[in-house]
This record gives structure tokens, sequence and C-alpha cells, in this order.
């Protein structure tokens, strides 16, 4: 639970700026315009990794606590699959530059959700790396009660291209982690 408790001024933090820009762009009526991108669960390869612990930074725990065991699991409760690889997120800000994008309004960044799990991992992780499940991967993690939330991305993905999936996106974290535990182990006199 305390992990919830964490994310929600980071919530209210995007919401009370969300609102700020708004109010700012009203009151000054500038030249120019705003786009404001509103990424669900950022997830994906962790480029200043250098220890399996760096992956269980920031909200990477959501998506790695199936695939990492009962413990990881407890600590982050329940939570919905609506994820973004980091790389579509970089992706929509630049892209939200281009003159051809029409100004002032609001881009959702997130996979499109519905039947997907965050329990889903454990079965990425057993197709994709299978000699690491059991050894680095225990996958006995259980997020319950999870919940579904569909959502429509059809103009973010008409504006900045197709988003990467859920699988795409969690392949990449889970990978990640095998290797840089073997990478830790070989180093170690």
């Amino acid at each position: 639970m305390a992990q919830k408790r964490r994310i929600e001024p980071y919530v209210q933090s995007k919401i009370a700026a969300l609102r700020a820009a708004e109010h700012w762009m009203a009151e000054n009526k500038p030249s120019f315009d705003i786009i404001t991108i509103h990424p669900s669960f950022v997830d994906a390869f962790h480029d200043t990794g250098k220890r399996a612990a760096d992956l269980l930074e920031g909200t990477n725990p959501y998506f790695l606590a199936p695939v990492l065991g009962k413990e990881a699991s407890q600590k982050t409760g329940a939570n919905s699959a609506n994820v973004v690889d980091v790389e579509d997120v970089a992706k929509a800000h630049i892209k939200s530059l281009n003159e051809g994008v029409q100004g002032n309004q609001a881009f959702l960044l997130t996979n499109k959700g519905g039947e997907i799990a965050m329990n889903d991992a454990k079965a990425i992780a057993e197709k994709h790396f299978p000699n690491a499940v059991g050894t680095k991967l225990p996958t006995d993690g259980n997020i319950e009660p999870h919940f579904f939330v569909s959502l429509d991305i059809e103009n973010t993905e008409k504006t900045f291209g197709k988003l990467k999936s859920f699988v795409e996106t969690i392949s990449s974290l889970v990978g990640q982690y095998p290797s840089l535990q073997a990478w830790v182990e070989r180093s170690q006199p």
C-alpha cells in the first residue's frame, strides 16, 4: 500500500501543472499554442541501469512485480495495465513540434488497455525468456485485484504513429533484468 500513497502526490502534481498551463494560456493569450502529453505508466529499457536493483525505481516495480515474485507483488498492490514505452513518450514530444500537429490539444499516451493485466508479464517472460524463468525470474508474483481500462488512443496513434504494445514494452524491461543480474554476477570476484 505504501507504493499507492507515493503515487498520489505525483498524480496530483500532474493535474495541478495542467491546470496551471491552461490558466496561463487563458490569461495571457500568447501567439503560440500548447500541446499537452499525458503518459500512463512509463516503462521500458532502463538506459542508465547498471544493477538489477536500478530497474526497481519509478514505476518499473509495477511491471516487474509479477515476474520477480511474491514479495515484489505484495509491495505494489492492484493496478491497471495501461502502460506506454518511454521511446513512444520521447517520439510524441518530438513529433508534437511538427507544424502539421494542430496545437491546443492533449494526447493520451498509453496502450489501448482492455483485457490486459499486469500478471500477463509472467506469460511474456515465460515465452520470451524461458532460460531465465525459475532461476533469475521466479514469476510467482501476483497482482490482485486488477482492473481493466480500455482507452481510445486513435488520435494519438494517427498523430504520432503506432505505439508499442504491452508485450513489446514489458519484454524490453523484463529482458534487461536477467542480463543485468548475470553481468553483476560475472563482475564480482
